[in-house]
């Protein structure tokens, strides 16, 4: 993740700088599940269509809206 010069750093509870950083925990998700994304260029309803391994892979299926 970049961050632009305007941008300040991260302050930590003890007030030092940190990175940032995103952390993701695992989430049981099965085929036919329904998600939403609610910003970015995914955003929209999806379908769980499969999943897998390496790390977790799920394969998605854009809904047309209203689903």
């Amino acid at each position: 993740m970049s961050s632009t010069p305007s941008d300040p750093p991260a302050q930590g509870l003890d007030g030092a700088a940190e990175d940032k950083i995103l952390i993701l925990r695992p989430y049981p998700v099965r085929v036919g599940q329904k998600i939403t994304i609610e910003a970015g260029p995914r955003g929209g309803d999806w379908e769980i269509i499969g999943v897998g391994e390496p790390l977790a892979q799920a394969a998605l299926s854009h809904l047309p809206q209203g689903t």
